[in-house]
């Protein structure tokens, strides 16, 4: 083609239409134009479509940026996927860093959740379940695991195969963690309620504590009045570390460490061994098998009265969900017990003067 050219005429009815022209040049020995064969084509219903097409590109552009899910659209046919920007931005990464195929968004996937979503996925291409609506763990790139919710719907050729697929990723961490932390109060309310005795209340309080948080250990320690020395008179324990019941002198486990606890500060350090606050007393930690920490303090009159210890035989990263119901568990569980020791005194003493 050696002429094409688009262009608009108005009819006699005053309708404005778009024209295309197409043409080639009949040239002589020389290279001199002869003639010209074409054709002039209606193309007013291609145009309109084309400019349906591109305002509907913009509103899904405009949505697209304004919404806090990420989009993806799985091409089944070629195997190629692709990640709207907030997708990969949800989890830490910039756009480019993703490769667009269902490899790498598996790779990203829970080793947990994979087979079970995976499984509802077959599930729903085969037509056995009517939503496709999985939710699963992705690893954020800070190392952190987000829950995800991923609803999609699927499009079919003329013999019923799948052929593509569009869906978007909501981020649903906080809610998830809620339900759980929702679920957890409620079960430590029940597990204090059925008992009257202290030590029996501390005792059920700080092994559903300890099943919840996975740990290795997890307990109460009572400090005296000078701050100086914490008493564990029981404690939850899995099996493996050692007991830790006795009196332990608080500095010997770092002084910058246990000064953030005076402070009434919680500490949450995933390896005891690289934070400068308790590795010069590493040996402390080594001979209780202490390779992360979570400690809460229990403030009265302004000093540290008691504080919660939890312990793991590994490096870990406590998320804000550990430090939250630890921080809860502490304030609920020791009011609890106040309340039971006051309640238990009071009836003894009520006993002596009957």
């Amino acid at each position: 083609v050696e002429y094409a050219q688009e262009y608009r005429i108005v009819t006699e009815a005053g309708e404005v239409r778009w024209i295309a022209v197409r043409a080639e040049i009949e040239r002589d020995a020389a290279g001199r134009a002869l003639f010209m064969r074409g054709a002039h084509v209606d193309v007013t219903e291609q145009k309109a479509a084309e400019a349906a097409l591109a305002a509907s590109e913009a509103r899904l552009a405009l949505a697209l940026e304004g919404t806090s899910d990420g989009i993806w659209d799985w091409d089944m046919v070629a195997g190629t996927v692709y990640f709207s920007p907030r997708l990969a931005g949800m989890l830490g990464y910039d756009p480019a860093e993703w490769e667009p195929s269902y490899a790498a968004w598996r790779a990203h996937v829970h080793p947990d959740d994979i087979a079970p979503t995976e499984d509802t996925l077959r599930r729903y291409l085969a037509g056995e379940i009517a939503d496709y609506a999985p939710v699963f763990r992705m690893r954020h790139r800070d190392g952190s695991w987000r829950w995800i919710l991923s609803r999609a719907k699927v499009k079919r050729d003329a013999a019923g195969r799948p052929v593509r697929m569009v869906g978007a990723h909501t981020d649903v961490t906080a809610q998830r963690a809620a339900e759980v932390r929702q679920r957890y109060l409620l079960a430590l309310t029940e597990a204090t309620r059925d008992h009257a005795d202290p030590a029996a209340m501390m005792e059920a309080g700080t092994a559903l504590l300890g099943r919840e948080l996975g740990v290795a250990r997890l307990g109460f320690a009572e400090v005296d009045a000078a701050g100086e020395v914490a008493t564990v008179r029981r404690h939850f324990a899995d099996g493996r570390l050692p007991s830790m019941v006795g009196a332990w002198r608080l500095d010997e486990f770092g002084p910058d460490f246990i000064a953030e606890m005076r402070a009434g500060r919680t500490v949450a350090i995933p390896d005891v061994w690289l934070d400068p606050r308790t590795a010069p007393r590493r040996a402390a930690f080594d001979a209780v098998g202490t390779r992360a920490t979570l400690h809460v303090p229990l403030l009265r009159g302004g000093r540290m009265a008691a504080l919660l210890f939890t312990h793991d035989a590994a490096p870990r990263d406590w998320t804000a969900h550990d430090v939250a119901i630890a921080e809860e568990t502490c304030a609920r569980l020791w009011a609890a017990v106040e309340r039971a020791a006051a309640e238990e005194r009071l009836r003894e003493s009520e006993a002596r003067f009957r």
